[in-house]
């Protein structure tokens, strides 16, 4: 009797997310292992490292272009993603009236972090805070985010995300902008950090909130260097939180915690945004 055994092959090779259209690398792209805690982003070159079984189904996705699900046994040394193509309503944004440029979300001028949360290497956990926005008839210019930080050892990078609101929900929604952020004495001043998007042109509009999110390079992951967010238990801020290494990649509140004494208590983000408001 010929016993046949068909073995799920596991396979750990150098990949690359590449743009359908113009063949070129797509870099901080997700790449998430469904129902298994497994997933890593792309490099600033779209390249990625990570053990797929045959049977795996594989989600690729990336600001700016069509999801992507794959089974294991399908995926080669090169993926291809679809531009998403978004039709806007038509906006003269050069016609609008200034009104205030207004900080959004803390507002505290002295830093009150009561404890350092690290973004970890092994977990590749995500921090997104909700800013609300005063009124959604206006438009908003995103220009600074500012983010409460302790280096450890050295400054390490560190990855921006920006998200539309969901509709349906409490959590972010559709991601609006990624963007990598080179932490060092230069833009940190007083324990917060300083990312300009000012040339990243990012308007919102017909909006009552959206989220800023902050995880970890990938490819700093060996490095020794390690920048932690700063957490308050005075912050009254919404945080959610999501890994790459869960099983469902989805969002949860942030924040209950227990002391050595086993007590609960709450700690939270407490990111704050400056933007030019007009109409």
């Amino acid at each position: 009797m010929l016993i046949v055994v068909n073995h799920a092959v596991s396979q750990t090779v150098s990949r690359k997310i590449l743009d359908k259209k113009t063949n070129s690398p797509i870099p901080y792209a997700t790449v998430k292992i469904l129902y298994l805690p497994k997933g890593t982003i792309t490099s600033e070159k779209g390249e990625f490292n990570l053990t797929i079984d045959a049977i795996d189904s594989v989600l690729f996705s990336c600001v700016g272009y069509q999801q992507k699900i794959m089974i294991g046994k399908e995926i080669g040394t090169e993926i291809y993603l679809e531009p998403k193509i978004k039709i806007l309503e038509a906006v003269t944004i050069r016609d609008k009236k200034w009104i205030r440029t207004i900080v959004l979300g803390n507002t505290d001028k002295k830093i009150k972090g009561d404890e350092n949360w690290g973004l970890t290497r092994e977990g590749m956990n995500e921090f997104a805070q909700k800013i609300e926005l005063p009124d959604s008839s206006l438009f908003y210019k995103v220009k600074n985010i500012y983010i409460p930080v302790k280096k450890h050892v050295c400054w390490g990078p560190l990855l921006l995300h920006i998200y539309a609101a969901d509709t349906d929900s409490e959590y972010p929604g559709e991601e609006l902008l990624v963007k990598p952020v080179y932490i060092s004495k230069q833009n940190v001043h007083n324990q917060k950090a300083t990312i300009n998007i000012s040339a990243e042109n990012l308007y919102l509009h017909s909006s009552k909130s959206f989220f800023v999110g902050i995880s970890r390079l990938q490819d700093s992951a060996t490095e020794k260097c390690l920048t932690t967010l700063l957490v308050s238990k005075s912050s009254n801020a919404r945080t959610y939180i999501r890994t790459l290494y869960s099983s469902a990649y989805e969002w949860w509140t942030f924040g209950h915690m227990r002391d050595n004494n086993n007590i609960l208590y709450e700690v939270r983000t407490f990111y704050s945004v400056e933007v030019d408001e007009m109409k």
